[in-house]
């Protein structure tokens, strides 16, 4: 009984595509079997005894120098792959910082705004009346119309008299 290897790996050790190998599955031309994984099941396929390992393939066909140089342009693109990925998030960052910035700068203005809006409203003093216990009218308000004080009494005893 040979080695058993998922669908993708045994078309690359024999040198064909996927469909091939499912197709010589599907003719009983190669043994395989449907194992159970979390994503639902995965096809294994049963290699021949005389079908070459992957390294073994690797290493007959192009020799022992050769396949350092294959790995090292392997390890090669995956850091231009990890670069690229790297400089589309600092680009991200970028632009948030940028959209930061611009926030920040409508938040400036809203408090300088605020700032002169509060400084516009009149100031009052703080002080209460000694005879009614309210806030002492402030210099710039005008009295009532008909001269009198204005009472300030509770809901209750303003409306049952």
């Amino acid at each position: 009984m040979g080695e058993r290897v998922p669908i993708r790996e045994a078309a690359l050790r024999l040198g064909v595509s996927p469909d091939t190998v499912r197709r010589r599955m599907k003719a009983g031309e190669m043994a395989a079997e449907k194992r159970p994984t979390p994503q639902g099941g995965q096809w294994f396929v049963e290699m021949p005894g005389d079908a070459p390992s992957l390294e073994a393939a690797a290493v007959e066909a192009l020799g022992g120098d050769d396949v350092e140089l294959v790995r090292l342009r392997a390890q090669a693109e995956g850091l231009e792959a990890l670069v690229a990925e790297l400089r589309s998030e600092r680009d991200a960052w970028r632009e948030q910082a940028a959209r930061s910035d611009d926030a920040a700068g409508q938040l400036r203005v809203l408090l300088q705004q605020a700032q002169a809006f509060a400084q516009a409203l009149p100031a009052t003093t703080g002080r209460l009346d000694e005879e009614g216990g309210q806030p002492a009218a402030s210099q710039g308000q005008a009295p009532p119309r008909d001269g009198r004080e204005i009472q300030r009494r509770p809901w209750w005893k303003r409306w049952g008299g």
